[in-house]
């Protein structure tokens, strides 16, 4: 995982609220192997021009409710790793970068995702609430909206 501004790695029943993320050099905030974890009424920002800024990027998480938040970056706002499963997320205002994305890398064959739900998603540079970027489309990919 590249470096961040804020990890949490393996930690259960955490909240993040009214946390405010300006300018950051890779990924606001990363959430790594975590459990039972809201974030919510975060504002995130940085150019529309910054290469690997996402605003929050989740792997392997179990339980995560990503609520109420602004993300502007110039890359995913959310980017879901794989292994990620019971994650919801509502009322996210983001872009203009690439909303939010299934992440692959080289080392990832199958996203393996389940249980993705997103409600009242509005990306200003995407039309769908929910893009899939990992190629070729993986059919292990479950999205509710």
């Amino acid at each position: 995982m590249l470096m961040q501004s804020i990890m949490f790695q393996g930690s259960n029943k955490v909240i993040i609220s009214g946390l405010k993320s300006l300018n950051s050099q890779t990924i606001h905030i990363a959430i790594d192997h975590c459990n039972n974890l809201l974030i919510k009424d975060v504002r995130i920002t940085a150019p529309s021009e910054s290469l690997n800024t996402d605003g929050i990027n989740v792997q392997a998480p179990s339980g995560v409710t990503i609520r109420n938040n602004t993300i502007r970056t110039g890359d995913d706002c959310i980017a879901i790793g794989p292994g990620s499963r019971l994650l919801w997320m509502e009322k996210i205002a983001c872009g203009p970068g690439h909303g939010i994305s299934p992440t692959t890398s080289v080392y990832t064959v199958t996203l393996n995702l389940t249980a993705i739900s997103t409600l009242y998603c509005n990306p200003s540079s995407l039309p769908p609430p929910l893009c899939s970027q990992s190629s070729p489309p993986s059919p292990q990919l479950e999205y509710y909206y």
